[in-house]
């Protein structure tokens, strides 16, 4: 069970790296200082991928847990940018059918 620890770390990392690009446009001034943390997140979530890799016999699976990157990085555009120009309930439903797709492509490998 401990392996599905490296494609979520993975996923946390890739989703903080795309908030910190957005980060870099908006306030310059902590430009190096995120541009030094989005090198060690790409180095470090392929990293992680690499090693899940490891431990999954099919890739997919590791895929679609990385691909959890989008709620991370939803949810801290709402905290961070406080972002609320959407429909909710829309853009719930729409994480919903994330979730539900993924449910079933991961459940299509036996």
């Amino acid at each position: 069970m401990i392996y599905y620890l490296y494609p979520v770390l993975a996923s946390i990392l890739i989703g903080l790296r795309m908030v910190s690009y957005k980060a870099m446009v908006l306030d310059k001034k902590y430009f190096y200082s995120l541009l030094v943390f989005v090198i060690f997140t790409i180095v470090a979530s392929q990293y992680f991928i690499y090693k899940a890799m490891e431990y999954f016999e099919n890739p997919t699976i590791v895929n679609l847990i990385v691909y959890f990157s989008v709620f991370i990085t939803f949810f801290a555009s709402i905290y961070i940018f406080k972002i609320s120009d959407f429909e909710i309930h829309r853009f719930l439903f729409g994480l919903f059918l994330i979730i539900v797709g993924l449910y079933f492509i991961n459940t299509a490998y036996n």
